[in-house]
């Protein structure tokens, strides 16, 4: 797996049902039904780590090749996923921070946006000028 240059990287969008994604995901672990024995929670764990261990050897690559700054690999999992997940899942907590539904397409598009800021300019390794 390569590293994609990151200005290609932020140009990509998630697509439509990606939204209806992240709410399943949310309300599964709002519910805590991830996890369990249920075929449909095994295969929902099995994606998890899977996208876990492709976004943790893109990290990893990325850090090696000194276009992402060095971190903990783990943290930095466990941080991304907060910030995509937690929007989605506050309930009346993000609307209440935001003033509008978090599922609203504008606040979507607002939120894909600050991620890629917050990657940008928190992530990328800087480079001296």
């Amino acid at each position: 797996m390569g590293v994609v240059p990151l200005e290609e990287a932020a140009q990509h969008e998630v697509e439509a049902d990606g939204v209806a994604q992240v709410r399943r995901v949310a309300a599964a672990l709002e519910d805590d039904e991830l996890g369990g024995d249920m075929p449909e929670e095994v295969e929902a764990d099995r994606a998890i780590q899977s996208v876990m261990g492709g976004v943790a050897a893109l990290l990893r690559e990325g850090m090696s090749t000194g276009q992402f700054r060095a971190a903990n690999v783990p943290h930095l999992l466990l941080s991304l996923v907060g910030q995509i997940i937690f929007p989605f899942a506050s309930g009346d907590f993000g609307k209440e921070i935001l003033g509008r539904d978090v599922y609203d397409p504008a606040e979507v598009k607002r939120r894909k946006q600050e991620l890629r800021d917050f990657i940008r300019f928190g992530l990328v390794a800087r480079t001296s000028t």
